[in-house]
């Protein structure tokens, strides 16, 4: 656990501004959900949702090659090439928002449509879900990284959490901690906590390949 908080905080450091870059072209996706939210219509804020979960999974194609790149080569990258290169090719991206939007609707569903006798366990499944996707998502980083088909990139991923299970409670403890420290304002977390989670995505996933 050391060596990846180090070598993320190391990386992270060194190429500072594409952190930030990546940070903040995922934290502006949410734009059409916040838009949509202020016509207050359940279908207006569906389609936001759509259009946002859509915008993040391209933008999470570059934000991976990049933080991918950074973790391999552990020198300074310039951003905009690597960002350019996986939006590029947005099919993997598209597939990937489109996913990420039936997980969210299907979490949403669970929780707004049980009984109020059983709401904490709704929760406690959507949320379950909600965690599960996630480290999925994060355990591809270099797959979707690199544009592989969504299929290819979530088996990937599933390969690596069932061979490296100290790796996924390492990973969440570390977003965990990330989310806290970047916690303390809006303007932190939207500038600090995606590029960081998709740095610390890259190393963990490089460290389990390394251990292979």
């Amino acid at each position: 656990m050391r060596a990846t908080v180090e070598a993320t905080v190391r990386h992270g450091y060194r190429n500072l501004v594409g952190t930030l870059t990546v940070s903040l072209l995922v934290s502006l996706t949410v734009v059409p959900l916040l838009a949509m939210a202020t016509v207050g219509t359940p279908l207006a804020v569906l389609a936001g949702l759509w259009a946002t979960c859509l915008a993040l999974g391209v933008v999470l194609i570059g934000a991976f090659r990049f933080a991918t790149t950074v973790a391999r080569r552990g020198v300074p990258i310039a951003v905009v090439p690597e960002l350019r290169a996986g939006l590029t090719a947005p099919r993997t991206g598209l597939a990937l928002g489109a996913s990420t939007f039936v997980v969210l609707a299907v979490g949403v569903a669970l929780v707004g449509l049980t009984p109020t006798s059983f709401q904490s366990i709704a929760v406690g499944v959507a949320a379950f879900l909600l965690a599960d996707w996630y480290l999925v998502v994060g355990f591809a980083a270099p797959e979707l990284g690199a544009g592989r088909p969504l299929r290819t990139a979530l088996r990937a991923g599933v390969d690596r959490l069932l061979d490296a299970p100290d790796a996924v409670a390492v990973f969440l403890v570390l977003s965990f901690v990330c989310a806290l420290v970047a916690g303390v304002t809006i303007v932190t977390v939207g500038l600090f906590l995606p590029g960081v989670l998709c740095l610390l995505a890259a190393h963990v996933t490089d460290a389990i390949d390394a251990d292979r």
